[in-house]
């Protein structure tokens, strides 16, 4: 016994001095097979700038104008969980202050099938913000899709709403439900009110929302081929449409064909598009119908370089006995990222020069020159 004891006594102290370590080493120890952690959020941060110098002159004017500007500066984020949703924000810069343009959330839910809901970018002409800032032939979208946003959903393409895209083999559709009114204010686009502000409907008589769908089909056959068309009703009344103070419901339709859809991607490229607006009868004012058309080509001197020109014609008011106001832009744009074997769109230096003249009597032309410099990261 009295060999034993002083034996128990030294193994307890044993025991407990490795007590801790053992306790630290369990903590550490991995999980058994079975036993699997969640998936780790995966948050891709992306931002491009697009940065000019600019001679202007306007004939009617007789003025001129040289100076520097940015064009467009952006940063997005896209936050999503593996085979779960994701969260996407995309902010703007050159306006001298941050403002949000996109804020949605969106989801998976098969392979063909993903859905939205938030401010975005969603079914509209294919010239206007389907085309990616850094997707741009030129300097600018065409003329006639800039003019439909500013005379429909507003000028940044943006509108709060649900959408769904379903994929299946060549063909893409999306459908859109929207406000109708893709402005922040919240007696526009923005409907957040909530019971404790007392006015659930924030003084304003709004009983229908927006529908504009969209299909695309890219045949297998010719690679780079695309061919589509959307249309939408918008029953909003937004200011965007109004004549005086009085806001109208309108109709809208077009449809593109294109081959080689991106700057650099084909040899030779070729886009038109046409964008129609039909806009409701007020009393005392018949309806409205605007037209435009946009047709655009493009040659590869080298696979970093492209020379390219594109003619518009818009004919703002089918009442109106003044010709369609015409656009020409012609220009050279080289990529020292294509050289490199990187993408096009990562590093551009574009020349062009931009022509505008309205169709009324006596109309003056407006030209710009322009050299900008995109970067993408």
């Amino acid at each position: 016994m009295d060999y034993y004891l002083p034996s128990l006594h030294s193994g307890l102290r044993t025991a407990l001095g490795w007590s801790p370590l053992l306790l630290l080493l369990s903590l550490a120890a991995p999980e058994p097979a079975h036993a699997q952690a969640p998936p780790e959020p995966t948050i891709r941060v992306t931002a491009g700038a697009q940065l000019r110098a600019t001679a202007g002159r306007s004939v009617g004017q007789d003025q001129d104008r040289v100076g520097f500007g940015l064009r467009r500066a952006r940063i997005r984020f896209d936050a999503r969980l593996q085979g779960g949703p994701g969260l996407f924000a995309q902010m703007d810069g050159s306006g001298g202050s941050v403002s949000m343009l996109d804020f949605y959330a969106y989801y998976q839910l098969a392979p063909s099938l993903r859905v939205r809901a938030g401010r975005m970018v969603s079914a509209q002409p294919r010239s206007f913000v389907m085309t990616s800032m850094f997707q741009i032939d030129g300097t600018d979208r065409p003329a006639v899709a800039e003019r439909w946003g500013r005379a429909t959903i507003g000028s940044d393409g943006r509108d709060f709403g649900v959408d769904a895209r379903l994929v299946s083999g060549p063909l893409e559709a999306v459908l859109f439900v929207h406000n109708g009114d893709g402005s922040w204010d919240r007696a526009r686009g923005n409907y957040r009110e909530s019971v404790s502000g007392g006015n659930a409907t924030r003084s304003v008589e709004r009983a229908a929302l927006a529908v504009t769908g969209a299909l695309t089909l890219r045949p297998a056959f010719l690679q780079g081929l695309e061919l589509g068309g959307f249309a939408g009703f918008n029953p909003s009344d937004n200011p965007n449409t109004a004549i005086g103070d009085l806001g109208r419901a309108y109709v809208t339709f077009g449809g593109h064909a294109y081959f080689g859809a991106n700057p650099g991607s084909k040899r030779f490229r070729l886009k038109a598009d046409l964008i129609g607006i039909t806009y409701e009868s007020l009393p005392g004012v018949k309806v409205q119908n605007s037209l435009g058309i946009s047709l655009f080509g493009a040659v590869g001197l080298t696979p970093e370089s492209e020379l390219y020109a594109r003619v518009e014609s818009l004919q703002p008011d089918s009442r109106s006995e003044d010709d369609p106001d015409g656009y020409f832009a012609a220009g050279l744009s080289f990529s020292p990222s294509a050289r490199r074997g990187q993408s096009y769109q990562r590093e551009r230096i574009t020349v062009e020069y931009g022509r505008f003249k309205g169709g009324h009597l006596n109309a003056e032309s407006e030209n710009l020159l322009i050299v900008q410099l995109q970067l993408a990261f």
